[in-house]
């Protein structure tokens, strides 16, 4: 059977025709995400996922190139997006690392400069200073 052939018996949800389609196609395809991606689990996840939208989107799937280029575009865009994800993560753990480890310094240097006391007392001063304001509260009996 030809992958178009293939193509239209998933369209009717025939698994078997998919499975045969998944069989013909993953070890290369696989192949093709592995040279984008140094990670294999990486790349068989990537072949997975198009799988799984393939099938998931049988009865609104339309391939105008042939089903093969359609593949192989759709990996390596694939890829390509999952790179792009790659690179904005490390910048945003590079930052929060940076962030942590100013966190520590503020931390030690507020710790060890006695600046924390000076803080207690402020607040010890504010706390009493508002205890002064306070209407002194009477007691009648009867």
């Amino acid at each position: 059977m030809s992958d178009k052939e293939l193509l239209q018996e998933i369209k009717h949800s025939n698994k078997d025709a998919f499975e045969e389609l998944f069989r013909r196609h993953v070890a290369a395809l696989t192949e093709y995400a592995a040279f984008y991606i140094s990670d294999r689990q990486v790349a068989e996840d990537i072949v997975q996922d198009l799988f799984v939208k393939i099938w998931e989107y049988r009865d609104r799937l339309e391939i105008h190139s042939s089903l093969k280029a359609y593949l192989y575009r759709s990996i390596h865009n694939s890829c390509i997006q999952y790179l792009r994800h790659q690179i904005v993560s490390q910048k945003h753990e590079k930052y929060a690392q940076f962030l942590l480890r100013e966190a520590r310094i503020m931390n030690q240097l507020f710790f060890e400069s006695g600046i924390n006391n000076l803080f207690e007392k402020e607040i010890g001063d504010l706390v009493n200073q508002c205890m002064k304001k306070l209407p002194v509260k009477v007691c009648v009996m009867r």
